[in-house]
């Protein structure tokens, strides 16, 4: 019976699912961040799936560098690349009226522009706080890390981020996120 019950337990870790991948990975420092992933998005032969916690765009401030990786996706979907972008909402509904709630998502303006622009851009559920900062590009290429789209994160913040070159990789990631 002990033996049995063994033999049970060791196919259970054999058969669990973990996956590892030969991928091609680089470095993406701070001060390269935007400049690779804003030729990555130009560079698009097929899609850019884009999930990120914060795009912080800036209307008095259209050639910023938030302005500017949004507007790469809005002209990437005008070449007729399929872009999708998820964006956390985290909103606190309980606690502030919902006209009040929608006015102080932090993502509130690149959704509108995004959906303004005919680029399709979904905010994540209420139940879920999405934190993730990555983007799957041609279903090979991504770019993750803690980068979000904003003016401190692209220019003063010391951030970690990873350009990766892999199809079993990057198909992974875009089931999970």
């Amino acid at each position: 019976m002990r033996a049995r019950i063994l033999i049970a337990i060791g196919l259970l870790f054999f058969n669990t699912a973990v996956h590892a991948y030969q991928v091609e990975a680089e470095n993406l420092p701070s001060d390269k961040y935007f400049e690779t992933t804003l030729k990555e998005i130009t560079a698009a032969k097929s899609s850019v799936f884009l999930v990120m916690y914060l795009i912080s765009l800036s209307p008095t401030q259209p050639n910023s560098e938030p302005n500017q990786l949004v507007n790469a996706l809005i002209k990437a979907k005008e070449r007729g690349i399929n872009v999708n972008v998820i964006l956390d909402q985290n909103i606190n509904f309980e606690a502030e009226s919902s006209e009040s709630a929608v006015t102080s998502n932090k993502n509130q303006q690149a959704y509108e522009l995004l959906r303004q622009n005919n680029v399709p851009v979904f905010f994540d559920t209420s139940e879920v706080y999405t934190h993730a900062k990555a983007m799957v590009i041609d279903n090979e290429t991504v770019i993750m890390g803690s980068t979000n789209w904003s003016k401190a994160a692209l220019s003063r913040n010391n951030e970690v981020s990873a350009l990766i070159r892999s199809k079993e990789f990057a198909q992974s990631l875009q089931t999970q996120l």
